[in-house]
């Protein structure tokens, strides 16, 4: 049995190349096909399909407003979105919406193909250029909540360690014990994630935390 497939695409042109790209296959069969989202959502109450594939060029609200719609209808439905791979905060909200598989506009056929099956399955599916936009997305935000959880002094004392001063001279610096000192280097360590002086600078300066000192001594 073949999988029926709804698509739904605002430009016709690739509304019917997506149409043709899954005729190519002896899995999937495209019985019906919509401009938009308000079109499909009025007309699909009485059909039979096992999945919805939609082009997701709509605000966020809409696509979330459409899936909890067709979820309403018919809860066995599969919803899968072809989305821009350049709009990282948008894909990563997606992930709230209860869209069953996100696919890149990038995608090759195997890998759609692949994102229908998985969804069918009840398994999420991503796309691998998505999924590695988003673990990098992650790791940024991780990064930029680590850097505002950084205290004065231990912004003081990353300033002082990207001059190359050595935890007994900063502990002379700003008179505090070098026991202390290394107290606070382990906790900038672990807060930033980083495992040498060299990355704790690299990652300042990226950051801007060093960058107001190294404007000072220039």
């Amino acid at each position: 049995m073949k999988v029926q497939v709804i698509v739904i695409n605002e430009h016709r042109l690739i509304r019917e190349a997506i149409i043709n790209l899954l005729s190519s296959s002896n899995n999937f069969a495209v019985n019906y096909s919509f401009k938009s989202m308000e079109e499909a959502i009025k007309r699909v109450h009485f059909m039979e399909f096992h999945t919805i594939l939609v082009s997701l060029n709509r605000p966020l609200k809409q696509v979330s407003s459409f899936i909890h719609e067709i979820k309403q209808q018919k809860s066995w439905v599969k919803i899968i979105g072809i989305s821009d791979p350049s709009d990282l905060m948008f894909n990563k909200s997606l992930l709230t919406t209860g869209i069953d598989a996100i696919i890149s506009k990038n995608a090759t056929k195997q890998e759609l193909f692949s994102g229908i099956k998985a969804s069918l399955n009840d398994n999420f599916f991503l796309s691998s250029e998505l999924l590695d936009s988003m673990v990098e997305l992650t790791i940024k935000q991780n990064k930029i909540e680590a850097i505002h959880s950084i205290t004065k002094r231990e912004h003081e004392v990353i300033g002082h360690i990207a001059n190359g001063l050595t935890s007994q001279n900063i502990a002379k610096q700003i008179q505090v014990s070098v026991k202390t000192i290394e107290s606070h280097r382990r906790n900038i360590f672990k807060k930033l994630n980083v495992k040498n002086s060299a990355e704790l600078i690299k990652i300042a300066l990226e950051q801007g935390i060093i960058l107001d000192q190294h404007k000072t001594n220039l």
